[in-house]
This record gives C-alpha cells, structure tokens and sequence, in this order.
C-alpha cells in the first residue's frame, strides 16, 4: 500500500530489504549470545524505516531530499524535523505501534538513531544490531559508488 512513482520510493524498498537481510544474518551469527532471533531482526530491519515511505506519501517534497542526496546519504532526524516538524523514527514507531508490532520491535524502531539506555535488553540488542546492518549497507554502497 506504499508506493509511487519516485525513484525514492526504488530506493526505499531497496534499503529495507537490504537492512533486513542483514538485520537477519547478523542476528543468526550472534543467537547465541543474543536474546534476537534472526525472523525478529529481519522484521525490525524490514520495518525500521517505515517512517521515511509514510513521509514520502504525505509530504511530496520529502522525496525531493531523498532525489537530492547521494545513495549512501539517508534522512538527518535534524533535518527531517526542521522541514516537517516530526522525524522518520517517530512516525516509524506510530506506524509500528498501530500495525500491533511487538514493543521492543516498535521501540527499536523509535530509537534506532540513537544511542539508548533502554530498560529492555532485547530493545538494545535489536537497536544495535540495526545499528550494525546500517553501518554496513552504508559502507557497501560507498565502495560500489567508488567502484
């Protein structure tokens, strides 16, 4: 029920799907030191940044800043909140909450630019393993950018 017809919207799907997959592998090679299974961290990579496609339906210029940057270069919560007085992670997390994700996926989903002290250990362990996949599909695109 997302879509349109900006390249954006392209890029969105193919980051979710990246996030998610690494998201997913990640979690698998840390289970037994984790309290993630690879099927949460999949869904919370596949759902992390479902924010940015409610912003782009409701805002047209949102995929021009997204049209705008570069394709390792991703929404600045900063940013986000001084063009559209509210951020990806917070609509994210709303979105989350309404479609009744479990709550640590919909808290993970709220502080995953952050760096949190969270009650929750699983909250934490999912925020940095979203962290860890970020990190690497950022580095990844760069290295195919600069071929």
């Amino acid at each position: 029920s997302i879509s349109g017809n900006s390249p954006a919207y392209e890029r969105f799907w193919d980051r979710s799907n990246d996030l998610a997959q690494l998201c997913s592998i990640i979690a698998n090679k840390q289970q037994p030191v984790s309290l993630v299974s690879p099927d949460q961290a999949y869904m919370l990579g596949l759902f992390s940044e479902c924010g940015v496609a409610i912003l782009m339906q409701r805002f047209p210029a949102y995929c021009d800043v997204l049209n705008q940057k570069g394709p390792q270069d991703w929404p600045d919560l900063a940013e986000e909140d001084r063009k559209f007085s509210t951020s990806h992670d917070v609509v994210g997390y709303m979105l989350a909450k309404n479609w009744h994700l479990p709550d640590s996926i919909c808290q993970a989903i709220r502080f995953h630019h952050d760096i949190i002290h969270h009650d929750d250990p699983e909250t934490v362990a999912l925020v940095a393993i979203l962290q860890m996949a970020m990190h690497i599909s950022n580095k990844r695109l760069v290295q195919l950018i600069r071929g």
